[in-house]
């Protein structure tokens, strides 16, 4: 309905293709065919461009049109109408190229299989693929037993339509990737009735989906120990409070029931003993919050690490068992360190108090150590020694050697907590029978004192 508007008019006008390297157009195709005789096929991006309508991809080709001569007098120019295959093939690629994916051809009857478009791989290995055999090779060892039983289905006409998830190396590299592979089986009937198969599909790379899906069973499996451990905390930590709490409140009314001056002095004894577990107690259940809701602040300032140890020895001194020393071991001369002095001494009190409880005879020691880039600190037992077994669980939550000890077993879990924020690390080595020794080293700034 528009051959008055295109009769006439420059060819350029109508139909126009994208200038390819040489930059030859559509009129300098229809020129050369005519001066070569030969024809030219019109490339896919060739574009239709009929009485303003919308723009429209064609498909075709350009003859030379002979005359009775065999002379070359002009050219035919042949078109098709592509548009919705060509936006069907652009959306196509844009999926393949959004999934990951790439699609895939496979014979039954000739066991031929073609990798297609969207393979990201090179051509040698694509066409290395050219069996299900050699594909199955580079597929995880736990995975190729599913693909051999979907073949077997699709060869005995049991299986349509199927979707198939396994992991496969194609470089041989040990890291395997994630592959969703989704196919269709097509019969088709020859003449002499004998059926063919072919099967047609689909490979998406779900690395990355696995990848999520395993952190968020990793954030599942965290939150279900997380709910484990509250309900452990809770259970455990109102043992620890009643007990302490139990006998402050029955001392308490014994007291207020006696005028025997002997008597008062034990009560009042064994309230402040007990005000004292009660306190460290919560200061632990405290400090145990800070440090998981990553509120534990340090502030480290310099410190004459002689005096600081010298310190936290000197408030265990009326503790020492009968048959026991304790004793120091210092450098000859004096350090200053940037430390936090605080939780320094929080830590070193907690390995003196359990030395001192599990020690009955020979000594306990404390020394340190420092070079210029970190320092160790330690104390050093005879006592009963601690089972090789048990030398990683002691560090859990209240976890305790002898249950019927008195604490609540936080201290040394809070301790290596304490310093893994200080980014060091804490060391144990015990034999049964001989003693233990626990050793902190902590990365930090030092210098001799003048």
């Amino acid at each position: 309905g528009c051959g008055s508007d295109v009769i006439g008019k420059p060819l350029k006008d109508v139909c126009e293709i994208n200038r390819n390297g040489t930059g030859e157009g559509i009129e300098e195709l229809a020129w050369k065919v005519i001066q070569d005789g030969k024809r030219q096929e019109l490339a896919l991006n060739t574009v239709l461009i009929p009485c303003g309508a919308p723009v429209q991809q064609v498909a075709g080709s350009i003859s030379p049109l002979l005359n009775e001569g065999n002379d070359v007098n002009g050219a035919v120019i042949m078109i098709r109408d592509i548009s919705r295959e060509w936006r069907q093939q652009t959306f196509l690629r844009i999926s393949i190229n959004a999934l990951q994916a790439y699609s895939w051809y496979y014979d039954v009857e000739q066991d031929v299989l073609r990798m297609g478009e969207g393979f990201w791989e090179d051509e040698s290995l694509k066409e290395g693929l050219n069996t299900i055999d050699k594909l199955i090779d580079h597929i995880h060892p736990d995975d190729r037993d599913e693909l051999r039983s979907c073949l077997e289905k699709i060869k005995s006409h049991d299986l349509r339509e199927f979707v198939g998830v396994f992991r496969v190396d194609y470089h041989r590299t040990g890291r395997y990737r994630w592959l969703e592979s989704r196919g269709i089986v097509e019969t088709v009937e020859m003449s002499n009735g004998r059926k063919v198969m072919y099967v047609y599909g689909m490979g998406i790379d779900i690395s990355r989906y696995k990848e999520t899906e395993e952190k968020m069973a990793l954030a599942m499996r965290k939150a279900e120990e997380s709910d484990r451990l509250k309900s452990a905390f809770v259970a455990n930590i109102s043992h620890e409070i009643r007990t302490p709490l139990n006998a402050i409140v029955g001392f308490s009314s014994l007291l207020t029931s006696t005028e025997n001056a002997a008597e008062k002095e034990l009560y009042n004894s064994l309230i402040g003993h007990n005000n004292k577990l009660l306190l460290n107690l919560i200061n632990d259940v405290i400090d145990l919050s800070k440090i998981e809701s990553g509120y534990l602040e340090l502030r480290p300032d310099w410190v004459n690490l002689t005096e600081l140890l010298d310190e936290s020895v000197a408030e265990y001194v009326h503790q020492v068992p009968s048959g026991v020393e304790l004793l120091t071991n210092y450098p000859a001369h004096d350090s200053l360190v940037e430390l936090d002095k605080l939780r320094i001494k929080q830590i070193l009190s907690n390995f003196l108090s359990n030395a001192l409880k599990n020690t009955t005879t020979g000594h306990v020691e404390v020394f340190y150590e420092v070079d210029h880039q970190s320092v160790r600190i330690g104390v050093k037992d005879t006592g009963r020694g601690i089972p090789q077994n048990m030398l990683e669980k002691i560090f859990e939550r209240f976890e305790k050697l002898d249950s019927f000890a008195q604490g609540a077993g936080l201290g040394l879990s809070i301790c290596k907590l304490i310093v893994e924020k200080m980014n060091g690390r804490v060391l144990v080595d015990s034999q049964l029978g001989i003693g233990t020794t626990f050793v902190i080293e902590l990365p930090c700034r030092s210098m001799l004192v003048e």
